[in-house]
Parts: structure tokens; C-alpha cells; sequence
């Protein structure tokens, strides 16, 4: 199974991609969400699709069943590559980005239009950090 590294390394190669809302392919173009999960996949990890949010959605509440399938855990601690956090960036709204090396975030930029590489620190309230469950 491939380990955090594995997992930041797959996230920073998407760098680039193309803003899609809901999107899940590198060709046509993907989201946080997205990102989230073509990084499991692209790093070795069964990843389940999810559906049914919008650009500005407060609601994430399938994260954690996605966490929970994916050997995510929730932790409170300092954020380490290959966390995946999320955070409020607006009053109505959840964002991913996946913590990729020393204070440098990968996220899915709606308003660039990509995926970036973004230095910290974050300037948005983290809400919680997911992090690989150890030997998973």
C-alpha cells in the first residue's frame, strides 16, 4: 500500500491540472475533492467516488466515511506531508488541500482555474486534519 510520501508525491504531480467542479480525470479536470482522490488512486489506494456537493458547500459530511475507507484517520497534532486538511476559506464553504512537503499545501484553485502548489502557512482556519492510518 502506498504511504503518505507516495501519497503528497501523486498529489503534487497532478500541479497543473485543470479546475473542474465535481471532475475525477486529470484530462478533463478535477476539484479538492477530486485531487484528494485521483491522489489515492494515482498512489496505489481504492478510492469510492463521491457526489452530490457544489463549489461553495458547507456540508462535507462524507469525509469521514471516505477517511475511514481509504485508511484516513482524524488526528490533532501538527500537520505532516501527506495530511489531507480541510478548511473554511468562506462563511459557506470547505476546501482540501493536501499537505505536501514542509509548509506547502496542493490544492485545487477554482479561481486560477488549477491545481497549485501553495506556500504556507494557511491563512484559512483548518476545521480537521486526516491523516494515513500507520501500515495501512
Amino acid at each position: 500500500m502506498a504511504d503518505a510520501a507516495a501519497f503528497a508525491l501523486a498529489a503534487e504531480q497532478l500541479v497543473g491540472t485543470r479546475f473542474r467542479l465535481r471532475g475525477r480525470r486529470a484530462e478533463t479536470g478535477i476539484d479538492c475533492v477530486g485531487l484528494v482522490l485521483l491522489a489515492l488512486r494515482n498512489s496505489g489506494r481504492t478510492a469510492p467516488d463521491v457526489t452530490g456537493y457544489g463549489l461553495r458547500n458547507h456540508d462535507y459530511s462524507f469525509l469521514p466515511a471516505i477517511a475511514d475507507a481509504t485508511g484516513f484517520e482524524t488526528v490533532d497534532s501538527k500537520v505532516a506531508i501527506g495530511d489531507v486538511l480541510v478548511v473554511t476559506p468562506g462563511p459557506a464553504q470547505r476546501h482540501l488541500l493536501i499537505a505536501s512537503a514542509r509548509h506547502h499545501f496542493i490544492h485545487a484553485h477554482a479561481g486560477i482555474g488549477k491545481v497549485v502548489r501553495m506556500p504556507g502557512p494557511i491563512s484559512w482556519p483548518i476545521t480537521n486534519i486526516y491523516r494515513l492510518k500507520q501500515g495501512t
